[in-house]
This record gives structure tokens, sequence and C-alpha cells, in this order.
């Protein structure tokens, strides 16, 4: 809703189309005032920000994107966007300052729409990337460049959620590439973690475990350079390392400690999926 804090009477034009800062078919306009220029300018960004943004969070459902979307993910994508948004109108009247913004829908969308198909085949070629790795059995250098490119598909479906809701149809795109979490959660799947050293160990609270070793095996082979991180209660980190070239991680004497006998710990692969957990007492 737009600012009207201010004492001075309001130019006709703004009073007048203040309840009409809705989408239109090819702009979406917003309203603003302020003591400053700037101020008027921000708070009618600001307002054109809460329009887009409860248009989407109205329509939060599409095929492979998550039902429940990140608003705040939205908002600095759509903050980034407002750069180019033009000033239809200003005036000032006794101290206030008032503006009328816009936002080219369709050319925002043209650029949206370019920025979703260049990531796709940026998305693509990484994936065929990862999955020649998996073939050579180079699991943790395939597991980094997918790790590295999560970040990317997540705002790639958003970009496209954003398109289908504010254009009302999908966008069109002849890639289809595999998703770069389902070969993520290949991976994990088929990544094990077992002990092979230091299992059934029993101390009392407030004392140590003996050294454990650890074995990360992919597809029933030793998997070499596998991120591990080792978590107490499923909450804090004590400490993490990678398989070696035999798939073993040693975990040293002195390290794990026994404060009370619900103590349980857990060993993760990256996305804290594939995990092993040692429960009380004993390994």
């Amino acid at each position: 809703m737009p600012n009207n804090t201010l004492c001075s009477q309001p130019p006709t034009w703004y009073s007048t189309s203040i309840n009409q800062s809705t989408p239109s078919s090819q702009e979406i306009y917003s309203y603003g005032t302020g003591n400053t220029p700037i101020k008027a300018i921000n708070n009618a960004r600001n307002n054109l920000l809460l329009i887009i943004q409860k248009k989407l969070t109205e329509n939060d459902t599409l095929t492979g994107i998550s039902q429940k979307v990140d608003t705040e993910t939205i908002k600095e994508h759509l903050i980034q966007s407002f750069s180019k948004i033009e000033i239809k109108k200003k005036e000032k009247k006794d101290t206030a300052y008032y503006v009328l913004v816009s936002l080219n829908k369709k050319k925002y969308l043209n650029n949206l729409s370019k920025k979703i198909k260049k990531n796709e085949k940026k998305i693509t070629k990484i994936n065929k990337k990862a999955q020649f790795l998996i073939s050579e059995k180079k699991i943790a250098e395939a597991l980094s460049i997918l790790n590295s490119s999560y970040i990317e598909e997540k705002m790639n479906n958003l970009y496209r959620y954003v398109f289908k809701v504010l254009s009302e149809k999908e966008i069109d795109s002849t890639l289809h590439p595999q998703k770069i979490h389902e070969s993520i959660e290949y991976i994990l799947k088929e990544s094990r973690i077992s002990i092979i050293d230091g299992d059934d160990q029993y101390v009392k609270m407030g004392d140590t475990l003996d050294q454990v070793t650890l074995l990360v095996t992919f597809e029933q082979k030793p998997a070499e350079g596998l991120p591990i991180v080792i978590k107490k209660n499923n909450k804090r980190i004590i400490t993490s390392g990678k398989s070696d070239i035999n798939g073993t991680i040693i975990i040293p004497k002195n390290t794990l400690k026994i404060d009370k006998n619900e103590d349980t710990f857990d060993a993760h692969i990256s996305f804290e999926k594939n995990k092993i957990k040692w429960k009380k007492n004993s390994l």
C-alpha cells in the first residue's frame, strides 16, 4: 500500500489512482511518497515489490518447484530486477514528493526468459560432465561441481516460477535437462558409510571414545574424497574430513565425548543424507 503518512494533500492523479496499483497487461504500476525524491522512489519500489510478491505467493504451486515459495529469495530476486523501473509521474506538494513508477512486464519477462535459457544450457553442460565423472567413479569431483551448481538450479526454478505467474504461461524451452538435485540424490543413494574399526565401544559419561575408522563406498566400492561431517545429537558438528584413497576416514581418539546417556553421533555425506547413527555409549 502506498505510503500516505505525510501531511500534505497528494496530487489528484496520485489519490485517484491509489487503488489501481495492480499488475496490468503490459506494465505493473506502483505509487510512493516521501520527504525526499529518493525516499518517494524507494517507497514506490517497495510497494511494487509487495504487489508482485503477493501475486507470486498466491500462486505457490508449480510442477518441479517447491510448493512453499521462499519469499525472501523472491524478494531478493525482484529487488535486483527493479534497477530499470520507469518513473511515469513525479510531483512535489508542500514538503512531500509523490511518484508513479512502472515495470514494463514484457521487457522484464523477455530478459527473464533469456536468463532462464542461458542457465539451462549451463546446468545441462555441468550435468553431462558430472554424469561422465560418475561413470568414471570420480564421485568426489562430480559431487563438487554438482554442489556448486545446486543453488543455480534452485534460482532457475524460481525464475521459471516468476515467469509462469506473471505471464500466465510456461516458458518455451527445447531443453529438458536432468536436474542437478537428481544427480546429487543418485550419488547419495548409492553411497554408504560403515564402521570398520572401533565399533561396540563402551565408555562412562564424561569419557571419550577411542579411535574410530569409517569406510565410505559408492556402488559398493571404496570412494575417495567424499566429504563427511560428524554431528553430535544431529546438531553440533564435532569434526569433518574426506575419505582417503581407500575410502576410509579416521576419527582420532578423544574426539567424540559422551556427556550423557542419550548422546548420539551421526556421520553425514554432503547434504546430510545417507548417514549412520551411533547410539549412546556405543558405536
